[in-house]
């Protein structure tokens, strides 16, 4: 009886994965998925540059818009005062 155990519990252990194995699949999942988040980092990194460079160019017309403005009003007044 002990034998046919001992037989049986040894079939068993034929078919399941090693600890070598499962530590390595889990190393590999684990490797996948640190790849995919850097790619979903970098792509997030890629689409604030851009944002990022269409405020800048926002900002500097507003800027440049208001300069345009405050001189406008600048000279306004001189021409007004003239009068």
């Amino acid at each position: 009886m002990k034998n046919n155990f001992a037989e049986a519990n040894s079939a068993k252990q034929d078919h399941l994965p090693s600890n070598d194995l499962l530590n390595g699949d889990h190393r590999e999942r684990r490797r996948i998925e640190m790849k995919r988040r850097l790619m979903v980092l970098q792509s997030r990194r890629v689409n604030l540059e851009r944002e990022l460079e269409r405020v800048k160019t926002c900002l500097f017309a507003l800027d440049k818009q208001m300069q345009n403005n405050a001189n406008l009003e600048k000279l306004s007044h001189r021409i007004n005062s003239n009068y």
